[in-house]
Parts: C-alpha cells; structure tokens; sequence
C-alpha cells in the first residue's frame, strides 16, 4: 500500500488565532477571583473568645488567644457586641435577608475600633456584592481600607479585591493602581494577583505589559500548573505574534487540558507559522481525536493513514462514526472501504454491515464475495453459502473458479450433498482449481458412503430399541392378564366354599378354567422370545451407548425410559400372579372337599 497522500488544509491565519486570544483574556476577568470574597462559616470568630477574624497575623490570634473571655479593645480584636452582631448578620446574609444583615452589622460602627470598623466596611462590600451592587462594594472596601484596621495580608486582599471590582466597571488605571498597593502590602503575594493583573493589562490592551505579570504567575505555580494562568500568558503571545514564545506554553496547554479544542487549533497554526509541517500534521491526528476535522477528504485520509500504518482497527472507528455522523460521503467506495478496515481488524460482524451497505450500490459481485469471506471466517456456513450464491449470480468475480470451489464446501458444510458436487463440478471446469475440486469431490463420495453405513447402522439400533420396546410392552400386558385372571380365579375359589353343595360345582368349573388362562397367560408372558430381566437391560445399555455415540440421546433415553417401565410392569404382575394362582389353587381344594 502506497502512502496517502496528505493534502494541504486551511492556515489558521493571525487574525483568527488573534481573536480566539482575545476572547480567552476577557473570559471572567472580574469573577475569576471573587473566591477572595467568600465568607467563612459562622463559626470563624468564635462568640466567646474575642478570636481575630479573616484570618489575620498569627500574633494577632495568640494575643486574642490570651484574653480568653476578655473584651479588651484594640487592633486585632473584637468586642463581644461586634463579635454578636457579625454572627447575627452573618446568618440573616446567608438566609437571604441582605437588608437586614446590613441594618444589624451598620449599627455597630459607632464606637468601633479601626479593626472592627474594617471588619464591618468588608462585610457590608460582600453583601452589596450579593446584591450585584459593585458601585457600593467598592466604597465599602475603600472604606475598611481607610480605617486603618487591617494590615499584611487582610489589607493586601482588600486591594486585590477593589482592583477587580474597578476592572469590572472599566475604570482599568484604579484597577492597576490597587494591584501594585496590593504588592506593596501583601506578605507573600500570591500567583493569583499576578494573574489578575496580567488580565487587567490585557483587556486595557497594554499587552506588553501584561506579560511579567502574567509570566511571574505561570513561573510560580510551575510545580502544578494552572491552566487559566498559562492560557492567559500563550494568548499575549499570540495577540503580539511571537509564535516562538506561544509554542511551549501551547504544548504545556495540550499536555494540562487535552480535551479543550481550542489548544490544538492555535498548536497546528503556531507549528505551521514555524514552518514544522511534520508536527503540524501529527497534532492533526490528535484534532482528529478532539473533534475537529470536518471535509469528507480530510476523514477519508487520515483513514488511509491508519491503514497504511498497520492499524486498521483505528480506519474502521473513523470511517463508521464519520459516515454515520453525515460527514463522510456515504458512497459504495467509502462503505467498501469501512468493510475492509473492519475486515482486516477482524470485526466481522461490523465488517458485513458496512459491506453490505456497499454490496447493494456495487455493480458486481465482489463486495458479497467479501462478505461470504467474513462469514467463512466464523464458520458460518449458511450465511457464507448465501452470499457466495449471490455474488456468482452478480458475476464479476475476478476469480470465479475459487468462487465456486468455496461454495461447494459451503453446501457440504450445510449438509447439500448434490448442491456440494454440483459447486465442485463447476470448479473442474477452471484450471486453477481442477484438482483441488477433484481433490473435494473424492472426499465427497467418501463421505457419501461413510455416511450411508452410518445412516444404516442408526437404522439397524433405531429398530432394534422399537423391537424391545414393542417385546416389553407385549411382555407386560400378557403379565397384567395372568393376575387378572388368576385374581378372577382366586376369587371365585372364595365364592365356593360360601355357596351351596348345589351351586358349587358350577362355580368351580368357572374357577378352573380361569385358572388355566391365568397359568397360559403367566407362561407366555416368561417366554424366552421377551427375555430375562438381565438380558433387556444388557440389549438397553448397548444399544443407548451405540445412539449417543451417533449424538442421539434422545433415542437412548426414550429407550431407556419405556423399557423400564415396561419390565417394572412385567416383573410386578408376574409376581402378582404366582401368588394368586397359589391362592386359588388352595381355595378351590378346600372347596371340592366339602
């Protein structure tokens, strides 16, 4: 098979990857880090212990710690009123109630220290943020910052907060003023803040100076990298066209988020800026995995790719969920095609229906040959010998011989013994296949007279097991008479010691004669022509060996089952009638010596 030949797919051009970057920038600029304003669970300033809230210096706790129970006013530290009213508030924020959290927590800011101020100004900006009211918020924070209550980290937040909140509004030189304050006072600054600045310079088109923002955060979180982060960096890089600096982080992306489109779009784009055709057309196999191609041309190739690299298994998904999806032509050549790559995976069953599909739009027999193949792999040959009859009956074949040869053994396989020798007859007639089809016909007679001594022999046991069963049940009727009649017998020697010396000869000759049936009956019935017990069951035994030899089971057990019921029936009258010919022999004894 020769290499498909890869044809050339559409650029991604600057202007489009320019405006894929731009989108990604804008994408939740403000809300990306709200997760700063989340509140903690009521219980984070403890109702009793006067414990620092927002999580503020370790000193700071440890001191509160030290008062325990004790209302001392200061930075750091709440009263046990404000502490109330936090936690009052706070639960009617979380029922809905914003109005009245905000009467409650406002009330106590007469009187209230600089930290207990900033506390309350917070909590106010977080409730007019649930209120969608950022306007306000931003006055709210400004004012904890102005306070004075707050310090390190606690007032480093609040700047990053107002700085989004400014950047929401489109007020972008407020917003990078509060980031760099944010700098200023935070402890550690976080990678997040950094993000956040790049995406302040960034919407307000400052992209040169977005990137150190934006490169300090990917370079601090490069033990585990977050995507947002990076994402942001690669879509600066792009906007400016520096296809060199966009290509790791790409490559980064792809390895984070493989699933998401967008990364291998802009991958194969930058590869094919750099001019590295070789990668840009093995990244796309992998759009191909994500969705991406779309042209019936561009399925059908990187169908032949598969194939040609040995991975049929690979061509048939493609080419099955392309077709059935409407984006591949669904013509006699691309279902033939799918038939063969499922062929060659050895998904028969799939295999025949794509085939199939091909078979009914094709103009000869070749593709129901290729289906009769599928099924002589599995061994069915009913099926194949359908399809092999169908494809002769097309014509067209390209080996017409061979065609013939497998429909021959086909029909030997189905049990058509004339159809098998008709088929081979017909292989004779072509020279590539005459002594093979020789070869098949000697076999075939051999067969033939094999399976006539078989069939004789079946016959010849099918009728002995009737012969016994028809002795056996002739055997127990007889046996059944002789009781009856020497019950009859038995019975009337009774009746003749009870009647009169008038009556009683009478009753005795009807006594004697029923005996004498009675002893007929009995010796009939052990005639040697029915066989001792031993000899029946030895015959029984052989011949079931003998049918289940053969695969006739059943025969064996009805044999098995009528015969011992019958020889059960036998040796139960016969013993029935020993006893009751004695009986009337004795009856009829004390009768005549009345």
């Amino acid at each position: 098979m020769t290499v498909p030949v890869i044809e050339a797919t559409s650029k991604f051009g600057v202007c489009s990857m320019q405006t894929t970057c731009r989108s990604l920038m804008q994408f939740g600029v403000f809300f990306a880090a709200l997760g700063f304003l989340t509140f903690a669970p009521v219980n984070v300033m403890a109702p009793f212990g006067g414990e620092a809230l927002f999580g503020v210096s370790d000193a700071h706790a440890q001191r509160a710690g030290r008062r325990n129970n004790t209302r001392t006013e200061g930075e750091g530290v709440v009263r046990q009123n404000v502490a109330d009213a936090y936690n009052e508030a706070l639960e009617m924020l979380q029922a809905g109630n914003n109005a009245g959290a905000i009467a409650r927590i406002r009330s106590e800011l007469d009187g209230a220290s600089p930290f207990e101020a900033s506390i309350i100004y917070r909590f106010l900006g977080q409730a007019e943020i649930d209120r969608e009211n950022f306007a306000a918020a931003v006055q709210h924070f400004q004012s904890a910052i102005d306070s004075g209550g707050l310090e390190g980290n606690n007032l480093a937040q609040l700047y990053l907060i107002v700085g989004q909140l400014h950047t929401a509004d489109g007020n972008y030189s407020r917003a990078i003023n509060s980031l760099n304050r944010y700098f200023e006072v935070a402890e550690e600054p976080e990678p997040q803040a950094y993000y956040v600045l790049a995406q302040i310079y960034a919407v307000a088109e400052r992209f040169r100076e977005a990137i150190t923002p934006a490169r300090t955060a990917v370079d601090m979180t490069a033990a585990e990298p977050r995507e947002n982060f990076v994402r942001l960096l690669m879509s600066i890089y792009l906007t400016l066209d520096e296809w060199s600096n966009a290509l790791p982080l790409l490559q980064q992306l792809v390895s984070i988020v493989p699933e998401k489109d967008e990364y291998w779009v802009s991958l194969a784009g930058v590869y094919q800026q750099l001019g590295r055709e070789e990668e840009a057309f093995a990244v796309y196999q992998f759009r191909y995995a994500m969705g991406f191609l779309e042209r019936s041309r561009e399925f059908e190739i990187l169908a032949d790719l598969y194939m040609y690299h040995e991975v049929p298994y690979k061509a048939g998904e493609i080419l099955e969920r392309e077709l059935n999806a409407g984006r591949v032509e669904a013509d006699g050549d691309n279902w033939e095609k799918l038939g063969n790559a499922w062929f060659a995976a050895r998904e028969f069953e799939r295999s025949r229906a794509a085939l199939t599909r091909a078979a009914n739009l094709a103009p000869d027999g070749q593709i129901s040959y290729r289906i009769a193949g599928t099924y002589i792999q599995e061994e069915n040959w009913s099926q194949a010998r359908r399809w092999l009859e169908r494809a002769l009956n097309q014509g067209g074949l390209d080996d017409i011989g061979q065609g013939w040869l497998l429909l021959g053994h086909a029909r030997n396989e189905t049990d058509d013994y004339e159809g098998a020798v008709a088929a081979f007859e017909r292989a004779q007639s072509y020279s590539d296949w005459r002594d093979d089809a020789g070869t098949w016909l000697t076999v075939m007679d051999n067969r033939r007279l094999a399976r006539e001594a078989e069939r004789a022999q079946q016959e010849a046991y099918t009728a002995e097991a009737q012969d016994i069963i028809d002795r056996g049940e002739r055997a127990a009727l007889l046996a059944e008479a002789a009781a009856g009649l020497a019950q009859e017998a038995y019975e009337q020697g009774r009746l003749a010691l009870q009647v009169s010396a008038s009556e009683r000869p009478g009753i005795l000759e009807s006594a004697r004669a029923s005996l004498v049936e009675a002893r007929e009956a009995d010796d009939a019935a052990r005639d040697p022509m029915f066989g001792t017990e031993a000899d029946v069951r030895e015959r029984v035994r052989d011949i079931g060996t003998s049918a289940r030899e053969d695969g006739n089971s059943a025969l064996a057990e009805n044999l098995e089952d009528q015969s011992n019921r019958f020889l059960e029936r036998r040796i139960t009258s016969l013993t029935q009638s020993d006893q009751l010919i004695r009986e009337a022999e004795e009856a009829m004894f004390e009768a005549e010596d009345l």
